[in-house]
Parts: C-alpha cells; structure tokens; sequence
C-alpha cells in the first residue's frame, strides 16, 4: 500500500516511532568557525546516499535518521543538529558516519575543510 511503511515489530504502518538516536557530548570551545557552513562543505565532499538537514542545535549534537518523507520506497533522511560549540572532527565523525566510512582517515581528511 502506498504511503505505508513495516514497522520494527512487523505491523503495516503510516507511522514509525524512531528512538535511536547517536549522540556526541565533546565540546569545543575555543575554536572559532561557522559550524552549519564547514557541515555543508563537508556533506559536498563526502556525498552521503541521502536527503541531509543539517540545523543549529542548544545543546549536544544529535543525528536522527527517520523514513525520508518524499520517498515511498522506505529509504531514510538524516536530519543533524550541531550545536555552536562542537568540534570540527566531532561534525566531521557525526557526517561521515552517515555515509558507513567513519574511518580515521575520512574523519581527518574532512576535518581539515577550511
């Protein structure tokens, strides 16, 4: 049926509850950057499979990944909040994870984007 998705325990749905979510606690004070900028050129250079939104965030940095809303086919967006005083390598894990490479590094190289 379209616009209907499988939940986790197997019933048809138009809705999922969507717990999991990652988050990073890591702070960096004294680096000065536009944050929401340096998570835009990296999401050009790493190009996940995905629709991704990024937006500034109070708090920790917190990736949710639910159903992507203008896809039937039960593929799943990414929405990032970053809040104003992560690290470039917490932004940069947090990003390349969504792609399946956090590898050292993928973390390094994109850290580096000035």
């Amino acid at each position: 049926m379209p616009g209907r998705s499988q939940r986790r325990d197997g019933a048809d749905s138009r809705y999922e509850i969507f717990a999991e979510a990652r988050g990073y606690e890591y702070e960096s004070p004294g680096d000065s950057f536009d944050r929401l900028a340096f998570a835009l050129k990296a999401l050009e250079l790493l190009a996940p499979p995905m629709t991704v939104v990024v937006y500034e965030r109070c708090r920790h940095l917190a990736i949710d990944q639910p159903l992507d809303p203008g896809k039937l086919d039960g593929s799943r967006c990414a929405i990032v909040g970053i809040p104003a005083r992560a690290s470039r390598e917490q932004i940069a894990y947090a990003l390349a994870a969504l792609t399946g490479r956090p590898s050292p590094l993928v973390v390094a190289t994109v850290a580096r984007i000035r």
